[in-house]
Parts: structure tokens; C-alpha cells; sequence
């Protein structure tokens, strides 16, 4: 995998997590960020830039984006961190031996797979992206693909990718455990009567979630209580506190948590970046997203997939309008809440685990 982003990152510990849980004696996992520390300078640098880049100039990230969904133009592409990889990450595999590589990032596809045939390794690939495919994830070397839905491996298949089982991203084994949701209710003295809204992207600092509340507050602050993420942004959350202490809507305000499955078991909605992994996370507890950001580009893609679906809202604007369009209406909320149930599957991840497994020779 590699760090672009965090989705990357976090489908790989999950799967590491469920593999362990199957066997922890029998398996030794090992996540390898393949761009940033198998890789020379020039490789690593862009690497690194994919957040800022993606937060300060999103135009760049998507042209690029768009640019590279061709087989020409990415092989060009690709050549350059074959240059700067393949020698890496081949001494890496010598020296580890591994009996499977498992691909989670699709800049890593191709080399993976070139150094796995040659070896004789098994090669598996598990797609992150809702909706569209972009070309960098297609790889005919690999003995396993996993889709997250029907529209992905359809996608697949037109490329003559084989082999091609679905499942939905998978989530870790916390949020697929039933929580004490009044327990959880009380340690954040939340009201039963009220609705919760999640504000879950400040952490990336590309929103300010407070013209949002203040909006959210002027509309009906009896109606709603909110609970915000604002990961390691300490703007965010001193706004958010300064906020909090004169509002009459109950704002529970957090930093980085690592309990999310806790907060998103009592929340109603949430506003929220179209991440896949994030939004994967808010099916599995029920919890309907309210994109008002995005990048053009897979995270487009993931929005369209819930447009597609009415899994949820896509509104950059109306955010307070969006909001009670689903909480005013018990009937919507609850249509709404029985999709993102029917996009989820608390077993994914183990039933990923058990097929990767297999393929061990």
C-alpha cells in the first residue's frame, strides 16, 4: 500500500486485523508502504505530496487523475516508479519470502505483480474505489480480485480481469461489534430526543465544519446536538470550543479519537468528505452521509456511487437543508438508513480474510 491518503492504510490494517483474528500464530503480516519507503527520492517526493497537493491545489490531483485513466499515458507513468521501486521492493520480497502479496493501492498493481509472477507468488488485489476503475488498478497477473460491488467487477471484467469476487470495502472488527448505545449516549450526555449530527473532516483541514453549526443553530439548536472530529486540527477544535461554550445546542467537540465506531453508533447523519473508507465506515453503523466535499477524481466517483444508490446526500452548498431534509422526515430517514444497511456487510472483511487465505499454496 502507501499513505496517500489514509483509506490505503486503513483497508490494509483491517485485513491484517481479520487475517489474525482468524490465526494470529499462523500468519506474519507484514504492511509495507511500497512509495515511501521502497522507493528513491523522486518517487517518495511525490509521494508526499499527495496531501497537500490534494488539499491546496485539487485541480493538479486531478488532472493528473484523469490524465493517467489511459493504458499509454499511465504505463509512461508507472515507468518512472518501476525505475525508482523495482529494485526495492524486489530485495524486500527475497529477503521477506512471503507466500502472498496482497495489493491495496494501484500505483503498486503493476510492479506487484510483475515481481509475484516471476517469483511465483500469489498476487491478490483488493479494490478501494466505489465506482469507477481507474486504469492503474487493473493488472491481468493477479490470481484474485476483490470488487466492492457489482459495478466495480463489471468494470473489471470488460478489461478481461478473472477471477473477481465481491465484497464491500472492509471495516474493522470494532465496527462490526454491537455497542451499549446508551452507555455511549450518557459518557457524551446526549439526549435521546435530539437528533445527532457527525461532523467528521476537519482533521483534513480542507473544511471548517463552524458557519455549518452556527447555520445548524440559528435553524433549530432544540432539534440537534452535534459531535465533531476535527482529528489534529487545533484551529478547528478552538473554534469549535469557543463555539460550543455560548451555543444552546448541545456540540460535543473531540479531536483525534480512535473510537469512531463509537460516535458514529449514536449519530444520525453526518457531514463528511467522500472518502470510501470513511463512507463504508457510515453504512456499516447506519448513518447517512452528507457529502459537501470532494476531490474529482475516485472520491467524485464515491460520491456518485451514493448519489446513484440515494444512500445519502451530495450538497456542497445547502448543508442545514440537507440536513433536515432527512431528519424532518422519520419515513426518508429510515429509507435512507435501510440502503446504507444493504451497502454494508459487518462480515466482509473475515470473508476477504478466508479468500486470501486460499490461495496460500
Amino acid at each position: 500500500m502507501s499513505k496517500t491518503g489514509n483509506g490505503h492504510l486503513s483497508v490494509a490494517e483491517t485485513l491484517k486485523e481479520h487475517i489474525e483474528n482468524i490465526d494470529s500464530n499462523k500468519f506474519e503480516i507484514k504492511i509495507v508502504d511500497a512509495l515511501q519507503d521502497y522507493s528513491k527520492r523522486l518517487v517518495k517526493g511525490i509521494s508526499k505530496s499527495y496531501v497537500p497537493i490534494v488539499k491546496y491545489v485539487p485541480t493538479l490531483y486531478t488532472s493528473g487523475y484523469y490524465f493517467t485513466d489511459n493504458e499509454i499515458r499511465l504505463s509512461l507513468f508507472l515507468s518512472l516508479i518501476r525505475i525508482q521501486s523495482r529494485k526495492k521492493i524486489t530485495s524486500l520480497i527475497d529477503s521477506f519470502k512471503p507466500d502472498l502479496i496482497i495489493s491495496v493501492h494501484p500505483l503498486v498493481n503493476k510492479i506487484a505483480g510483475e515481481i509475484s509472477r516471476k517469483e511465483n507468488i500469489p498476487f491478490a488485489v483488493v479494490i478501494t474505489d466505489m465506482y469507477n476503475v481507474h486504469e492503474s488498478w487493473l493488472n491481468s497477473n493477479s490470481d484474485l480480485y476483490i470488487a466492492p460491488n457489482t459495478y466495480v467487477a463489471r468494470q473489471c471484467k470488460k478489461h478481461g480481469i478473472k477471477n473477481i469476487n465481491i465484497h464491500p470495502i472492509p471495516v474493522k472488527l470494532k465496527f462490526s461489534k454491537n455497542v451499549d448505545v446508551e452507555k455511549i449516549r450518557k459518557k457524551y450526555k446526549l439526549d435521546n430526543n435530539k437528533y445527532t449530527v457527525l461532523f467528521t473532516f476537519g482533521g483534513s483541514g480542507t473544511i471548517n465544519p463552524t458557519k455549518i453549526l452556527k447555520d445548524l443553530m440559528k435553524k433549530d439548536p432544540e432539534r440537534y446536538q452535534a459531535i465533531v472530529i476535527n482529528g489534529k486540527n487545533k484551529k478547528t477544535y478552538e473554534d469549535i470550543e469557543k463555539l460550543s461554550k455560548k451555543s444552546k445546542m448541545k456540540i460535543v467537540n473531540l479531536g483525534f479519537i480512535n473510537n469512531m465506531e463509537e460516535v458514529m453508533s449514536v449519530s444520525d447523519v453526518a457531514v463528511c468528505k467522500a472518502g470510501s473508507t470513511t463512507i463504508q465506515e457510515l453504512f456499516t453503523k447506519k448513518v447517512v452521509p452528507i457529502v459537501i466535499n470532494y476531490v474529482r477524481g475516485q472520491e467524485k466517483d464515491c460520491a456518485d456511487f451514493i448519489k446513484m444508490k440515494r444512500a445519502g446526500i451530495v450538497n456542497k452548498r445547502n448543508v442545514v437543508d440537507s440536513i433536515e431534509s432527512v431528519t424532518k422526515n422519520p419515513k426518508r430517514l429510515k429509507r435512507y438508513k435501510k440502503v446504507c444497511e444493504k451497502l454494508s456487510d459487518k462480515d466482509s472483511g473475515m470473508k476477504e480474510a478466508q479468500e486470501l487465505i486460499s490461495l496460500i499454496k
